[in-house]
């Protein structure tokens, strides 16, 4: 994979690994944590045990908030049309105006999936060249989307 950073400022991949692109386009999607409550409590965390700013909480907080999240999410589903895994296209772009998308949506799904498939630290140590198993496979979408992350940070400075 290329990588680079244009005049713009934009993040430029090019030549994208399709193992890494098929993981990529799997991104928007992974942060939903559907029926599954452990994941639903680390996008929605309680703000006290108080019953009462709960209440309020979830009456003017939380809607808003998952308003902030599609709106990355439809960014981040915009930025990723050029690639296609299945087509064979092996680029895309990130603006730099869309940065703090990309980053509120891999973090996202980086816990949904830590709280679905039950992660630890100790399991993204080893991490199988080919992926043979689902759980595999999500480790594999793990570390891809917190070197993405890692990545974004490191250039979202400068």
């Amino acid at each position: 994979m290329i990588f680079f950073r244009d005049p713009d400022g934009a993040l430029v991949f090019q030549d994208v690994d399709p193992v890494i692109a098929l993981a990529l386009c799997d991104l928007v999607r992974e942060t939903d944590p559907g029926e599954h409550s452990a994941a639903q409590t680390r996008l929605h965390p309680p703000p006290s045990a108080d019953p009462e700013v709960i209440a309020e909480w979830t009456d003017y907080v939380a809607p808003e908030l998952d308003l902030l999240f599609q709106s990355a999410d439809q960014t981040v589903t915009t930025d990723l049309a050029l690639l296609d895994a299945t087509s064979g296209s092996d680029e895309f772009m990130i603006p730099a105006l869309h940065l703090d998308a990309w980053l509120n949506v891999l973090t996202r799904a980086r816990l949904v999936l830590s709280e679905k498939h039950n992660l630890e630290g100790e399991d993204l140590e080893s991490l199988p060249r080919e992926p043979t198993n689902p759980h595999e496979v999500v480790l594999l979408k793990m570390v891809i989307y917190g070197m993405l992350l890692e990545l974004i940070l490191s250039h979202r400075e400068e």
